[in-house]
């Protein structure tokens, strides 16, 4: 510190330029930008607290559903308009006689005309047939 006195007395007579007073500006300024990068940290770190605890309830919430999905004694299932299993439960599989949903999905390709006597009468056909309508098909 003492030989920062000198040079700003040394140079302050010299050119005119007050070294310590701009030394104090520049360390009030660090001083500053130090303060809101703290608090900038301290909001991020909550941030991230918070997405935490949000992913870790959306996990559990998810792992809820798949036991429902997986252990109900119902048949669950999704499809397309066009008549493929997207999805369906281990019940559902034993209910048309296969022994994996994988097995289900792989084998009903076209549920409207494998699994009903009269494709016009299925849901699906249903929806498809009003989707036509809307649309103008």
């Amino acid at each position: 510190m003492r030989y920062a006195m000198l040079i700003s007395r040394q140079r302050t007579k010299s050119d005119g330029f007050n070294w310590m007073k701009y030394i104090k500006e520049v360390g009030k300024s660090l001083g500053n930008r130090i303060r809101q990068q703290t608090k900038a940290n301290e909001q991020l770190a909550h941030e991230i607290a918070q997405r935490q605890r949000v992913e870790e309830a959306l996990r559990e919430s998810e792992a809820k559903y798949s036991s429902i999905f997986e252990n109900a004694i119902e048949g669950i299932f999704q499809t397309t308009p066009a008549g493929y299993f997207i999805s369906a439960n281990p019940a559902m599989a034993s209910i048309y006689g296969y022994r994996s949903p994988e097995e289900l999905k792989t084998n009903l390709r076209d549920i409207n005309h494998q699994l009903y006597v009269d494709p016009n009468l299925c849901g699906v056909c249903e929806v498809d047939r009003a989707r036509r309508l809307c649309i103008g098909i």
